[in-house]
Parts: structure tokens; C-alpha cells; sequence
């Protein structure tokens, strides 16, 4: 599987898990505080020292407008600037920033995707989603 492949997957895995992810903090079945303190530890590993090749607030305001549609829908139900908005948009970032996601791996907007499924032999497990029913 080409890297570009690989990213395209990974987004498309990032995207599905963001969406179930403000699901679950609309429907108030997380721990708001938990989520928080985790992404917030988590950040402060990924984005130290300057190991990232964008600040922390840049990467913060770029996924807020990166899934705009379920901040929206955060904000709209707790607040502009909830803890809940918050939680989802840095635990985003940290997911995006573990698996080695970025500015560059995200497609243009109105770029026309292709993804096909990926059989173990084409990609390790890292790549390929899986979700127990």
C-alpha cells in the first residue's frame, strides 16, 4: 500500500472515530473531565519541545475547522467553548497526532477520495479498522 494510501485510510479511520467521538459527548455517555485531562497529557507529549512542525494552537484552531460540523454541533448543545467542545477537539488532535497524521496527509477540501478496502497481505493491522459489533 503507498504512504499517500495509507494516510488516505488512516484519515478516512480518524474522520469515522471523530464522528463516533462527539456522538458519545453529545449523548453525555463520556467523562467530559476524564477525556479532557487525557488529550491535555497527551498533547503536552506530542506538541513539546517543539517537536511538531506546528504550534499547539495552530493545530488546535486547524482541527476546530477541520470537523467543523460536529464542533458546531458540541457548541450548539453546551455552549460555545464548552469543556465538551474542547475535550473533543484537543482529543481529536491528540488521535491525529499519535498515528502520525497532519497538515500534510489531509486532502485538499473538495479533493475527490478513492478508498478501497485493504486486505492484511497490502497493510499491517495499524492501517486497516477494525470495530467489534
Amino acid at each position: 500500500m503507498s504512504n499517500r494510501l495509507a494516510a488516505t485510510t488512516r484519515t478516512f479511520i480518524l474522520d469515522e472515530h471523530a464522528k463516533s467521538l462527539a456522538d458519545a459527548l453529545l449523548a453525555k455517555e463520556l467523562d467530559v473531565d476524564g477525556l479532557r485531562t487525557a488529550a491535555d497529557s497527551l498533547l503536552k507529549v506530542l506538541f513539546h519541545d517543539g517537536q511538531s512542525t506546528e504550534s499547539l494552537a495552530s493545530a488546535q484552531t486547524r482541527i476546530a475547522s477541520q470537523y467543523r460540523q460536529q464542533m458546531d454541533s458540541l457548541d450548539a448543545k453546551f455552549g460555545a467553548g464548552s469543556p465538551e467542545s474542547l475535550a473533543f477537539r484537543d482529543a481529536v488532535l491528540s488521535f491525529e497526532s499519535a498515528t502520525g497524521l497532519g497538515t500534510r496527509d489531509r486532502p485538499a477540501p473538495g479533493a475527490r477520495q478513492s478508498l478501497r478496502p485493504t486486505t492484511t497481505a497490502e497493510s499491517p493491522a495499524s492501517d486497516r479498522f477494525c470495530r467489534s459489533s
